[in-house]
This record gives structure tokens, C-alpha cells and sequence, in this order.
């Protein structure tokens, strides 16, 4: 039970989930266990994140994953680890293609509303609107679609 729940003793046995006839399996290395477990955690997730950061920077020198896992490979020799590794790798280029993507998305969007404001008030001041309205359109749908490409890639 002392690996499973890791907290304060307070929280443990107020905890009324936890709090069942069984509490004599409890140890006084209940504290002992849970800082442990949090020390190790810190220390794989400070891993991670060096690693993370080496293999985004290997993708931005052109490296391909194959690439990349061969390189992470040699380097820890856990295939497990170098999975977790490649996977959080391609989340953070994905989200940030992703955000690069909605940004294009609201940047086309609000030209294409300027252009439709613009051609309005040109058109009841009987202005040539012909030149706004077509060139904000086009622009605006030209980084609406880069932006729908961005995003899914």
C-alpha cells in the first residue's frame, strides 16, 4: 500500500478511500518510499526533458526519426525509453506546427473580414471596391488554407 499512495500521512489516512481495516500494512517507511518515488520521478523527467530538447535539436540539423532513435539508442540503450523520447519529440514539433497552423487560421480570417468591411463601405460610396475585395479574398483564403495545411500536417 506504501508504493501505491504517495502524500502526506495526514492526507493518507484522511483519505477515506484508502482509510480500510487493513492499516497495520502500513510502515513507518511510508514517507521514506513516497520521497524516494518522487526523487526518482524528478530525476527520469529532468532525463526526459534533456533528451527531448537533444532530439529536437538533432530533427532541426535534418535528422530523420530513424536517425534520431539510432542516435538516442546508443546513448541510453532502452528501447522503452528512446519510444517515450521520439513520441513527446513529435507531439512537441506537432503542436507546434499546430499552433503555427491557428495562428494562419485567425490572421486569414481577420483579413477576410477587413476586406468584406472594407468592400462594404466602398460599395455604398460608390467607390471601385473590385481591387479590395479581391485581393483581401484571395489573401485571406490563401493563409486559411496554409493554415488548415499546418494543422493537419
Amino acid at each position: 500500500m506504501s508504493f501505491l499512495y504517495c502524500g502526506t500521512w495526514n492526507n493518507f489516512v484522511n483519505d477515506k478511500t484508502f482509510l480500510t481495516d487493513q492499516n497495520h500494512f502500513l510502515t513507518a517507511s511510508f514517507s521514506l518510499h513516497c520521497a524516494d518515488n518522487e526523487k526518482a520521478m524528478d530525476e527520469e523527467n529532468e532525463e526526459l526533458f534533456e533528451m527531448v530538447e537533444y532530439a529536437k535539436d538533432l530533427i532541426t540539423r535534418n535528422y530523420t526519426f530513424e536517425e534520431v532513435e539510432k542516435e538516442l539508442l546508443q546513448k541510453t540503450n532502452d528501447e522503452y525509453f528512446t519510444a517515450k523520447i521520439i513520441r513527446k519529440t513529435k507531439k512537441a514539433l506537432n503542436d507546434k506546427k499546430r499552433n503555427v497552423g491557428v495562428l494562419k487560421l485567425l490572421l486569414g480570417g481577420f483579413i477576410l473580414i477587413v476586406g468584406f468591411i472594407i468592400t462594404v463601405f466602398c460599395f455604398h460610396s460608390n467607390l471601385s471596391f473590385h481591387t479590395v475585395m479581391y485581393s483581401f479574398t484571395t489573401l485571406g483564403c490563401l493563409l486559411l488554407f496554409w493554415g488548415i495545411f499546418e494543422i493537419i500536417g
